[in-house]
């Protein structure tokens, strides 16, 4: 199933066969972050391991590996190896200094931190806000450029050079050789810098000599860069492609003039003047700065050249077992999803085509969640379907916070998962991540059926939101997964969509789209029974695909389904008040929101406030009150229904812990209280010691088996 190998930094970040999967952490390394796997590096230290998926592409027979972990690596690693003078600005962060900061204090610093780095331990610096780990990058030194002109130095200006091991330098305190070397590339990238180029593209900035041309802006210049600052890697590639050149004419690279007979190949001078003074600049600097570089960037290919990183390749895994092995492997990194693995996948890396501009812009918006810009939008997959579900449902927030997901980051990958679920739940009837698997080859995964289903259920949902139950849950801004969780929610969602397609898409106010809501009504009544019972507990992948099965094998479009008995929920209810149990278990708060929250619904309770809210489960008799009393039991007292009711919680009108006593300044929640948790001024007093828990057991108790009772035969016959 998997297989571990070495790898050199080098041949591991040149391999042209990896692939980057489209859900991909984005490089959200900083430059310290990027300096210190530098450190790692020079002091060879080992980096961990990378975990590639290998999978065989069934239409060309050819085995693709996919990157699925290892991206800020990967990343930092290639820049190393393409533009090494990058280091000068992570230095910069990681050492607090700036382009003005003398060489004596840059070497410093440099020995000062990596002493730190090197004896730095996790363990010792876990409260210390000043531990090497935790410096803050925003405090870094403030860089003031050089505005100089930014061609090379001229022989006038040459004596003026600061020399390698002229200043504070590395000929000192015991550093390793890799160490002193990495100083002396930061010190020669700082001595070299000017305004727009670092400092190993800057010695070779000959822009000035030649005549103006598109050849050197190709060869040097960072594409489409208004400043025409030169680019490290594109430097890199002239200074490979000269030696190269030497070594096809058997001659020495390190000799100048065989490099300004090179120039003079390649490029034309704007005259003989010119072409002298730039010799002479060459003449004058050669072995300090152009040769120089030269070895700075032929060290950094031999540094990751002999240096290694654990590949481990996965291959003929699930992605249940790719997610396990992973978890196994990094057990302190963030946690892959299903949906990153499965966009390494190559049966989900088919293109798909014609899908227009309004899906277009959806699947752009996902990779704009993503901060994943090097994807071609032009060329989707089948991937991008089940990712971009979220942003194309509208009306939804009854089900699932889609709103939340679409303004907080941190939720992107549950939101992309959650189409892949649904899908999977949709077309095959189940949602394990094997499931996940076999999707990408369902029939339906087309864009054409995923329209018509994105159709039709933004259709469903929109009539749903009519419906007067979720219009009290959408006023209460709750969503039916943050009660009952993410699968019960699923089938819920599936179960209506199914009965919908059934009803032909019934219009409201004909018979059938009423029997359709009055048995959407028994679904979501049966599932918060089964919920309160702890019936979707734990791992409900089975039970989900098999109260599918059994909806679907049974279901008559013309018939009403089978409502949880009246009496059955009268004993639940009397249980929870009379016992503190359900089934025998004592209740739990997270087990009664949901409760709390049905009975809210069925009585037509709805928030109707004006400023700004979001919806508070509130302990009536205030929780510290039972947990400082001397009662039996206190904690299902304290937590049953009759004590839990909703209160809208704004800026200045939040209840907390407070007894009901404590809020009569505050008219606000005052009449809040005495709206929706049914509490008369009158009683607050009575109801503000834990004491009287049993008399707001009957006060509250009452209604609330009267809902159960009356209110809620109302959805079932009305």
């Amino acid at each position: 199933m998997f297989q571990i190998e070495p790898k050199t930094l080098r041949d591991y970040v040149t391999d042209e066969s990896i692939k980057m999967p489209r859900f991909q952490r984005s490089e959200v390394w900083k430059e310290k972050q990027k300096f210190d796997l530098m450190l790692s590096i020079c002091k060879q230290y080992p980096i961990g391991s990378v975990i590639l998926c290998c999978e065989v592409n069934k239409n060309n027979g050819i085995t693709e590996k996919w990157l699925i972990d290892g991206r800020q690596r990967y990343s930092t690693i290639q820049q190393i190896l393409l533009s090494p003078d990058l280091l000068w600005n992570w230095a910069k962060k990681a050492l607090k200094i700036s382009d003005k900061t003398s060489e004596e204090e840059i070497c410093e610093k440099f020995i000062d931190y990596l002493e730190v780095y090197t004896n730095y331990d996790k363990t010792e610096h876990e409260d210390d806000p000043e531990s090497i780990r935790d410096i803050d990058d925003s405090t870094s030194s403030s860089d003031v450029d050089d505005e100089s002109d930014d061609s090379v130095t001229d022989d006038a200006e040459a004596s003026d050079t600061t020399q390698p091991g002229q200043d504070a330098s590395s000929e000192n305190k015991g550093l390793t050789i890799t160490a002193k070397r990495l100083l002396d590339l930061l010190l020669f990238c700082k001595r070299h810098k000017k305004a727009k180029n670092y400092g190993l593209t800057q010695v070779f900035n000959f822009a000035k000599y030649i005549k103006k041309d598109a050849k050197f802006s190709r060869n040097f210049v960072v594409a489409g860069d208004t400043q025409n600052r030169l680019s490290g890697q594109k430097t890199r590639v002239f200074v490979n492609s000269y030696k190269d050149n030497c070594k096809s004419q058997k001659i020495d690279y390190k000799d100048k003039e065989n490099f300004l007979n090179y120039i003079d190949d390649e490029y034309e001078f704007i005259d003989k003047h010119t072409r002298d003074k730039y010799a002479n600049t060459i003449l004058c600097n050669w072995d300090t700065l152009q040769l120089e570089a030269i070895g700075f960037y032929e060290w950094a290919e031999g540094l990751l050249s002999n240096s290694y990183i654990g590949v481990i390749s996965v291959s003929n895994a699930s992605a249940a077992d790719e997610q396990k092995i992973f978890s196994l492997i990094n057990s302190n990194g963030t946690p892959l999803n299903a949906a990153q693995i499965l966009s390494a996948k190559p049966a989900w890396n088919e293109p798909i085509t014609n899908l227009g501009t309004s899906r277009q812009e959806s699947i752009k918006q996902v990779y704009k969640y993503l901060h994943n810009d090097d994807v071609d939008l032009e060329k989707c997959v089948k991937w991008d379907l089940p990712a971009c579900l979220f942003v194309e449902i509208n009306n939804g927030d009854i089900l699932f916070p889609f709103s939340l997901y679409k303004s907080d980051e941190s939720k992107i990958g549950k939101a992309i998962t959650l189409g892949f679920k649904i899908l999977s739940g949709l077309y095959l009837g189940k949602v394990t991540k094997d499931a996940y698997d076999e999707l990408s080859n369902h029939k339906s995964m087309n864009n054409s059926d995923f329209s018509d289903f994105v159709i039709t259920l933004n259709e469903m949902l929109s009539k749903m939101g009519g419906m007067s139950y979720f219009q009290t849950l959408s006023s209460w801004k709750l969503t039916l997964s943050s009660l009952i969780g993410e699968n019960a929610t699923v089938y819920f969602m599936l179960a209506a969509y199914y009965m919908y397609m059934q009803s032909g898409r019934a219009n409201a106010g004909t018979t059938a789209y009423k029997i359709f809501e009055k048995n959407l009504f028994i679904v979501l009544d049966n599932i918060i029974e089964e919920y309160i019972n702890s019936g979707w507990k734990g791992s409900s992948d089975s039970l989900l695909a098999s109260k599918l099965k059994n909806l679907k094998n049974n279901y008559k479009s013309n018939e009403l389904l089978k409502a949880y008995p009246k009496d059955e929920w009268i004993k639940v209810i009397d249980e929870i008040m009379n016992q503190g149990t359900v089934s025998g278990k004592d209740i739990k708060f997270d087990l009664i929101k949901p409760l709390a929250a049905h009975y809210y619904c069925i009585k037509g309770k709805k928030c109707n406030v004006t400023y700004e809210y979001t919806a508070e489960f509130d302990h009536i008799i205030p929780q510290k009150a039972f947990n400082s009393s001397g009662l039996d039991r206190k904690e299902v007292k304290r937590d049953a229904i009759y004590n839990i009711g909703l209160l809208p919680k704004g800026t200045n009108a939040s209840k907390n812990d407070r007894t009901l006593n404590e809020i009569t300044d505050n008219s606000t929640l005052v009449n809040a209280v005495v709206e929706y948790e049914e509490i008369e001024r009158e009683k607050f007093e009575e109801y503000s010691s834990v004491l009287n828990w049993s008399s707001l057991k009957d006060y509250r108790g009452k209604k609330i088996k009267e809902a159960f009772e009356k209110n809620r035969e109302e959805f079932l016959i009305g």
